[in-house]
């Protein structure tokens, strides 16, 4: 039976391949004019199949670092070896200290991270994330002291930073936490992994003296973490054996933390 209401169905089959009342192109007689339109068609599809699931494929696999367990999700092979670059360089550094990363960790390079952090350690993941070089930079205040900071110094400490905190997870700790000696050890690493002349320029002229132990607390990390990184090296720095002082803290010989009720 024919169909020739065109308000509710196609038109009849249409050989010279002009639109139908729906703006459909009627394929049901095979003309050469329908086939080169079905033809663009398709290829027009598939380009646009392909600009979506390209760069889905493209993500590149994480890029293990040699001779460590750590690898590195970094959205590319190149970016993958320029942090294991860092993750080299920063473990020489911690090893100077008696600081060994001895579990096997991911780190990720994240746009954004919770609680504005610029950096994450997750321990029942052994995965650290940090703020890619160019979303660390945005991140940091008009009015942080990190701003004197040449990018790619301060993504380096913030390296070192989370690569601490992996190496001293396991410390010893008589308390449900020991955050303080953590925190101590992390910041102070970060700091000496500055070089000397950028770090000077960190630290405030109020605190060019002798610091002392009950002026690294938890109160002053929580309220003024910068204040904290400023005194936990100085304090680090002044010690007659630094990282003699670290390993004892590692140790649990020295234990700056306190129970709380």
């Amino acid at each position: 039976m024919t169909r020739t209401n065109a308000s509710a169905n196609r038109a009849a089959p249409n050989p010279s391949g002009q639109l139908d009342a729906w703006g459909w192109i009627d394929y049901s007689v095979p003309s050469p004019f329908s086939r080169w339109r079905w033809h663009i068609f398709v290829n027009r599809f598939l380009i646009c199949l392909l600009a979506i699931v390209a760069p889905l494929g493209a993500q590149s696999e994480p890029y293990a670092c040699p001779d460590t367990a750590v690898t590195v999700d970094a959205g590319s092979p190149e970016a993958g070896q320029e942090v294991c670059d860092l993750v080299a360089r920063a473990s020489t550094q911690l090893a100077s200290c008696s600081l060994e990363i001895t579990r096997p960790l991911t780190i990720t390079l994240a746009d954004s991270l919770s609680d504005d952090c610029y950096g994450q350690f997750f321990c029942e993941d052994d995965l650290i994330k940090v703020l890619s070089p160019q979303a660390l930079a945005a991140a940091v205040s008009d009015d942080s002291i990190y701003q004197a900071l040449p990018d790619d110094t301060f993504f380096q400490g913030i390296l070192v930073h989370e690569l601490a905190h992996a190496a001293t997870d396991d410390m010893p700790c008589p308390f449900e936490s020991c955050l303080l000696g953590q925190e101590y050890i992390s910041y102070a690493m970060m700091m000496q992994s500055f070089p000397d002349d950028q770090r000077t320029m960190l630290i405030e002229e109020r605190f060019q003296r002798q610091i002392y132990r009950d002026e690294v607390s938890l109160m002053i990390l929580a309220m003024a973490p910068e204040v904290f990184a400023q005194k936990a090296w100085l304090h680090f720095s002044q010690r007659p054996d630094p990282c003699g002082f670290i390993g004892q803290i590692v140790d649990g010989t020295v234990l700056l933390d306190t129970e709380h009720f």
